[in-house]
């Protein structure tokens, strides 16, 4: 809710207080289906939008609104969240 909340109110500001920015988030999922699981949470997270895994496998590509310094280590530590989460209900 807090997050809607937080998107929504940026969106509706006159001058906006957003640092878009490019996250690289290491991964432990291996399989096609943890990896999708978790790029389809980031990507339902307000804010976030999941854009690419590379070819390694090791890291996710995550684009997000709000990447001030705070925010990056926020954002990269929910989606290790999200992953610990999944890897928890799928191992």
């Amino acid at each position: 809710v807090i997050s809607n909340l937080r998107v929504a109110a940026a969106c509706l500001r006159r001058n906006p207080d957003l640092h878009p920015s490019i996250l690289h988030v290491p991964l432990e999922a291996k399989s096609d289906a943890e990896i999708s699981a978790l790029a389809n949470l980031v990507t339902l997270t307000p804010g976030t939008l999941s854009l690419h895994v590379d070819d390694a496998r090791e890291e996710l590509y995550v684009h997000s609104l709000f990447g001030s310094e705070k925010d990056r280590a926020a954002t990269v530590e929910g989606v290790k969240e999200f992953e610990r989460r999944i890897l928890e209900a799928t191992r």
